[in-house]
C-alpha cells in the first residue's frame, strides 16, 4: 500500500539525519574529552612523586569515564525522547503490514448482497492507534495514526480530553485517565487534525486499496467530564469534517424510531459510512444526534429502552465459569461469565480492550500488551482491539485472522438466538454501582442475580 502522506519519506529521512547528527555530536564530544585528558596527562607537573603521578592519572581516568557515561546517557536520552526518532522507528516497524501475505478484500466483494448484520462479524480493531508505542510518556503522531489506518483496522478508539480548563476549551486526542483528566502522553493531537486524517484516508482507494468501501467505526472514549462546551465542539467538528459519511438521523442515539434498531443494522446500510460509538457522558448534548450506539446502560436509554447497549470490557473481565465470578464479586472487580457473554453477543455488541486491569501507578501500564484473542473470539466479541504498533506473536495471529478481510463472519453457533430477551441493569439509591458491576448485572440473566441475592 502507498503511504498516506507525501511527507512520510521526508519524516523518515529526518529521523535518520537526527540519529546521525546526535551520534556524531556524541562521538565528537567523546573525542574532545579524550584529547583533553591525554594532553593534560602527557606532561606531569614536576616534583611529584610516582605515587602522586599515579593518583593523578587515576583521577583523570575516573573523570573521563564519568564524562563518557554522561555522554552516553545524554545520547540515549536524546535519541529515544526525540519525537522525530520515535515516529521514524514506529513507521519503520509498521512497514511489515505492507507484506504481500496480507491481501485484504472488501467485505462487499466477499458477500455481494450486503444483507448480513454487523453484529455477526468480527471487525479488525485498533487500540490507541495514534501513539508511537508506549501508552505513557510517549508521543502521539498523525503519521503513525495514518499508517496504522492503512494496516486495515476498520474500528478504532479515540480517547478525547479537554485541552485545558479555560472557557476556550478544545477537544484533543491523547492517552490518560478519566479521573482528574490526566493526559499521560508527551503531547496531544487536536481532534480536528485526527478527523481530517480519517476523512482523507479510510475511504481513499489510493491508501486502502479494496477496503475503501468498507464501513469505518469510531469509538469515542469521552474523558471530558461532561464539559458541555467541549462536547458541543466534538459534535460540531465531527459533523463538519465527517458529515458526508455519517449515518442518517434515524440511526441517531436520540432517535425513537422502532424500525431503526442499530443492533440489527446490515452491512449494506453502512457501506462507505462512518459509525460513531461512544461511552456515556454525552447525553443531553448535540452529540446525541451524531452518536449511533453507546455503552450507556438501559436506565439512560430514554428513547430506546429495549436497545442492547455496547459492552466495553477489559480482557481480564471474562471468566470461564460462573463460580469464578465469586472471587471477584466485590466493590472493585466484576467479571462476566463466558457463556453469558456469548449469548449476549448474539444480540448486542462488545468492545474488548487489550488492557487487563486499571493502571494507577506512575510506572504501571507503560508498555502495551496484546492478549491472546482466542477467548474473545469464542465468546463472539465483535471488536477485539489490539495494539498494532506492538508486533508480537499474538498480533501476528490476529493479523492472520484478518488477512483476507477486515470483517470476518462469526461461526453459526455464535449467530442468532432469542434477541427479544431483555437485559436490565440494577440501579438503586442505596448502593452506588461501579461500571464493572453494571456490566455484570446487565449481561447476567436476571433470574441468576435474584438467586444470588
Amino acid at each position: 500500500m502507498d503511504t498516506p502522506l507525501s511527507k512520510m519519506d521526508q519524516l523518515k529521512n529526518s529521523g535518520k539525519n537526527a540519529k546521525e547528527k546526535i551520534s556524531n555530536m556524541a562521538s565528537s564530544a567523546g573525542d574532545g574529552i579524550m584529547s583533553l585528558l591525554k594532553n593534560s596527562n602527557t606532561t606531569p607537573p614536576p616534583k611529584l612523586t610516582e605515587l602522586e603521578i599515579n593518583k593523578q592519572k587515576m583521577e583523570s581516568q575516573v573523570i573521563f569515564f564519568i564524562f563518557l557515561l554522561i555522554g552516553i546517557l545524554l545520547f540515549v536520552g536524546l535519541v529515544f525522547v526525540s519525537k522525530t526518532f520515535r515516529v521514524y522507528t514506529t513507521l519503520h516497524k509498521l512497514e511489515i503490514y505492507q507484506s504481500n501475505e496480507i491481501n485484504q478484500q472488501s467485505i462487499f466483494t466477499i458477500f455481494k448482497t450486503g444483507d448480513k448484520k454487523l453484529k455477526n462479524f468480527y471487525v479488525a480493531s485498533a487500540y490507541r492507534p495514534y501513539v508511537c508505542y508506549y501508552h505513557k510518556y510517549d508521543y502521539c503522531s498523525l503519521e503513525v495514526f495514518e499508517q496504522v489506518l492503512c494496516a486495515g483496522p476498520r474500528m478504532i478508539e479515540l480517547e478525547i480530553f479537554n485541552d485545558s480548563f479555560s472557557v476556550d476549551v478544545e477537544p484533543v486526542v491523547s492517552t490518560g485517565t478519566h479521573d482528574g483528566e490526566w493526559k499521560l502522553a508527551m503531547n496531544s493531537l487536536p481532534l480536528t487534525d485526527v478527523l481530517k486524517s480519517i476523512a482523507k484516508t479510510v475511504f481513499n482507494n489510493k491508501y486502502m486499496n479494496e477496503l475503501y468501501e468498507d464501513p469505518f467505526i469510531i469509538y469515542l472514549n469521552l474523558k471530558v467530564n461532561r464539559n458541555l462546551k467541549c462536547l458541543e465542539k466534538i459534535s460540531k467538528y465531527i459533523y463538519q469534517i465527517l458529515g458526508q459519511y455519517l449515518l442518517g438521523i434515524e440511526y441517531s442515539y436520540n432517535s425513537n424510531k422502532t424500525n431503526s434498531k442499530f443492533s440489527d443494522i446490515t452491512l449494506s446500510k453502512i457501506k462507505s459510512k462512518i459509525v460513531i460509538l461512544a461511552n456515556s457522558g454525552f447525553e443531553g448534548t448535540p452529540l446525541e444526534e451524531i452518536v449511533n450506539y453507546s455503552t450507556a446502560s438501559d436506565y439512560t436509554l430514554k428513547n430506546n429502552p429495549e436497545q442492547y447497549r455496547i459492552l466495553y470490557l477489559k480482557n481480564s473481565d471474562i471468566v470461564e465459569k460462573e463460580e469464578d465470578i465469586e472471587e471477584y464479586s466485590n466493590t472493585t472487580y466484576y467479571k462476566v461469565e463466558a457463556e453469558n457473554l456469548k449469548n449476549y453477543n448474539k444480540c448486542g455488541f462488545t468492545i474488548l480492550s487489550p488492557n487487563s486491569e486499571e493502571y494507577s501507578g506512575f510506572l504501571d501500564g507503560i508498555s502495551p500488551r496484546n492478549p491472546e484473542p482466542q477467548t474473545a473470539l469464542e465468546t463472539g466479541c465483535q471488536f477485539i482491539m489490539m495494539n498494532y504498533q506492538m508486533i508480537d506473536t499474538n498480533m501476528s495471529n490476529y493479523t492472520y485472522i484478518f488477512k483476507d478481510s477486515s470483517f470476518v463472519e462469526k461461526s453459526l453457533e455464535l449467530i442468532g438466538g432469542d434477541c427479544n430477551k431483555k437485559f436490565s441493569s440494577i440501579k438503586t439509591q442505596q448502593l452506588e454501582h461501579t461500571d464493572r458491576e453494571v456490566v455484570y448485572t446487565y449481561v447476567t440473566p436476571p433470574e441468576s442475580i435474584k438467586n444470588d441475592n
